[in-house]
């Protein structure tokens, strides 16, 4: 494995910290700090300061030029403000830098008496509000690839990239700041059955109601995503042991109320950590809850099972062969009735 393997990629990544306990990662290079926090004070910036800072930089770069008599050099900076603007604070606030930047421009040109050719200025202006146009449309692209790249196609929630990234940084927080943080892994024990008796479209609108149902019960602060196939992840950032069994027992209770509407009889496990210590990655979060609720299935159908990581006792074997803390739901196990193609209601 390769060192880039290991590390997480900072350049683009915000409260960049060097880490100098790690040496295959190294620590960031200083411009790449800079250029991450600029970014990060212009976007904190109001609308009407970047204006405002953006037509002083204009009449600084004109200034320049009339005093080193490089206009074709000035004129190409003149589009960094610009620039910037339209990237942090939107294509209208671009358009209204260019036309003030322009006449701006043109007031300078008039109070020290130099030639002004008002065909240059309006060239100049319409290629601000191109260059505008253009980077604005690019970044609304960019944002929308973004995006759809984060969300599950099928049930219009968070895709497993998505659960990933933010597991990453909440584990760095968790690590930063000290506390708590409960992941939880549900899998539809019986969810084959489904495809293979109504049809995988039906299937298909069952993963999307189940979706939207855990989404509505979690909070603000929650993210709720499919992580493939008929699995779900909820990670729940500065969760403690027994705020997260009541948020897990509202979880179940609004599956099995979802479930017993759709007139389906679905059992699904559900594998609970709480965290106390932060996992070495994201990876071994993830192992150890899928451990978890694999623990759970073999409690039985329907079945919630509850670990703490680390255990605060020496634990006698590995996590999930040892007893759950929350243990088998006391809702029935229900079958699927051997006769009748029925579908389930809508």
């Amino acid at each position: 494995m390769t060192p880039s393997e290991n590390c997480k990629d900072v350049r683009f990544s915000k409260n960049i910290v060097p880490d100098r306990s790690n040496a295959k990662c190294g620590s960031p290079f200083p411009w790449q700090i800079w250029a991450v926090r600029t970014m990060e004070y212009l976007s904190g910036q109001s609308k009407a300061r970047l204006i405002l800072w953006g037509l002083l930089a204009l009449g600084f770069l004109e200034m320049m030029d009339r005093i080193a008599g490089t206009p074709l050099f000035s004129r190409m900076l003149c589009f960094i403000p610009i620039l910037l603007l339209t990237w942090f604070a939107g294509i209208w606030t671009g358009m209204i830098t260019s036309v003030a930047g322009t006449l701006v421009i043109l007031s300078i040109d008039v109070v020290t008496g130099s030639s002004t050719s008002y065909w240059n200025m309006g060239v100049r202006l319409v290629s601000f509000l191109m260059l505008t146009s253009v980077l604005s449309a690019l970044k609304s692209s960019l944002e929308d690839e973004r995006e759809f790249g984060r969300i599950d196609f099928l049930t219009g929630i968070s895709n497993r990239r998505s659960f990933t990234e933010l597991a990453e940084m909440e584990i760095d927080k968790a690590r930063r700041y000290d506390y708590p943080f409960t992941v939880i892994y549900i899998d539809l024990d019986d969810f084959k059955m489904v495809n293979d008796r109504f049809g995988h479209a039906m299937g298909d609108k069952l993963l999307r109601s189940l979706a939207q149902a855990l989404r509505k019960k979690i909070r603000t602060t929650d993210l709720v995503a499919r992580l493939g196939g008929d699995e779900f992840g909820i990670l729940l950032p500065e969760t403690s042991t027994e705020v997260a069994e009541l948020l897990v027992r509202r979880l179940q209770d609004a599956g099995i109320t979802l479930l017993q509407k759709k007139g389906c009889p679905l059992p699904f496990s559900m594998g609970v950590v709480t965290f106390l210590e932060p996992p070495a990655s994201v990876d071994e979060m993830l192992i150890i809850s899928d451990t978890v609720m694999y623990a759970a299935k073999k409690n039985g159908k329907h079945a919630i099972c509850h670990e703490i990581f680390p255990r605060s006792e020496p634990a006698v074997g590995p996590i999930g062969e040892q007893p759950c803390l929350l243990k088998r739901s006391d809702m029935p196990v229900w079958e699927f009735k051997s006769a009748g193609p029925e579908h389930p209601g809508p």
